[in-house]
């Protein structure tokens, strides 16, 4: 008997999550994965085809990576599906929205494939402002177009939110065909290390020994995350105020860094480098809130990975976002967090509800208690409900 053809999967980058989705893949069959960078050492055995990795300090860098990783994609596809299938990883095709460009690639390979859409594009776009926007309307275009044919011809299509399936209706000629092909599987939290004795509250108190209320960023710092309203709030609270830790890379942190250095506040907001999974446990364990922000616009767009993760941790959230985004219904719903929008007003309100927190050890213990709950809708185990989902 013939051995059954591999899973196919294709990820520029694999997280502690699409290394779930992975590990759930190779319990179905063999995989192949085309991925690229560092890859997490709990994976299966796998084939790997390895192709140009991400980098997101800066924003020519990484645009070049996605486009470079796009180019090696669209070569890979193309020549295996040249083959008509004669290959070993002539199996069912899944692509992840990263890059951006993947999914429109998928075509390529000349065989039924679904997507996995992160985030949906070119509605992202709409988080660098107007004017960029203004810009790109006629990439925007031409992406909104290809989108019709590419999403509209995926055998499944799987995404984060039930408003992130919403905004998918118009790339399907039927409500019936959107309804055959869309799924929705919500993210989950990727399980960290526990901190170690002590380590918790060393880091408390090497940044808020004061007993500053303790809130920590942890992610790429791009334009499509806000943090104005809370950066605006911070001068505005009563001493011992809060400290802010800004942790990863991104196209904004050089600026970000003049801008804060110029008002005086990098006392108040600290900047440090990516975090190891056993780092990030001890300052999620650490935090007060974890902040997550999404640009206005994105509402339907995204629903970032890493708010699952401080939830994993008992982090309760600050959701600096549109009112009517998933993630700010997601905080409400569980009772884990404050939010705020991320416009410039909100920054007078939410340096007061910071401060009522600050004052109140009840309420973070109830939003602590909150985030935990939350954590037990979102496990690992919707790893397996995406693969069902893409292989039904």
């Amino acid at each position: 008997m013939a051995d059954p053809p591999d899973l196919l999967l294709v990820n520029q980058t694999v997280g502690p999550l699409f290394a779930d989705v992975v590990a759930a893949a190779a319990r179905r069959g063999p995989v192949t994965l085309m991925a690229a960078g560092m890859l997490p050492p709990s994976l299966p055995p796998l084939r790997l085809l390895r192709g140009p990795a991400y980098r997101r300090t800066s924003v020519p860098l990484r645009l070049l990576t996605w486009a470079g990783f796009s180019l090696w994609l669209a070569w890979r596809l193309w020549h295996d599906g040249r083959r008509g299938g004669r290959r070993a990883t002539a199996g069912p095709l899944l692509v992840v929205s990263n890059p951006p460009l993947a999914p429109l690639l998928a075509p390529l390979a000349r065989r039924p494939y679904s997507l996995l859409l992160y985030d949906l594009y070119p509605q992202v776009l709409a988080g660098l402002g107007p004017g960029p926007r203004l810009a790109l309307a006629p990439l925007i275009a031409i992406w909104q177009r290809l989108n019709r044919r590419v999403v509209g011809g995926a055998e499944r299509v799987i995404t984060l939110s039930a408003p992130m399936a919403e905004a998918l209706r118009p790339c399907f000629a039927s409500e019936a065909a959107w309804a055959r092909t869309v799924r929705v599987v919500p993210p989950w939290g990727a399980p960290l290390p526990p901190p170690p004795p002590g380590a918790v509250a060393a880091f408390r108190q090497r940044h808020a020994a004061d007993g500053a209320l303790l809130l920590i960023y942890a992610g790429n710092l791009g334009f499509s995350h806000p943090l104005e309203p809370l950066l605006e709030a911070l001068p505005l609270l009563p001493a011992p105020g809060a400290r802010l830790l800004l942790v990863g890379q991104g196209g904004r942190r050089p600026q970000l860094q003049r801008r804060l250095g110029r008002r005086g506040l990098l006392r108040q907001v600290v900047f440090l480098e990516t975090l190891p999974p056993e780092g990030l446990a001890v300052a999620l364990a650490a935090a007060d809130l974890a902040v997550v922000a999404l640009a206005e616009g994105l509402a339907a767009a995204s629903l970032p990975s890493k708010t699952f993760t401080a939830l994993a941790a008992g982090c309760p959230l600050l959701a600096i976002a549109p009112p009517a985004s998933p993630l700010v219904a997601l905080v409400e719903h569980h009772g884990c967090g404050l939010t705020a929008p991320p416009g410039p007003e909100a920054a007078r309100p939410l340096a007061a509800a910071l401060a009522a927190l600050a004052a109140d050890p009840d309420q973070r213990r109830r939003l602590a208690q909150g985030a935990r709950r939350a954590a037990l809708d979102h496990t690992p185990a919707r790893a397996e409900d995406l693969i069902d989902q893409w292989l039904s």
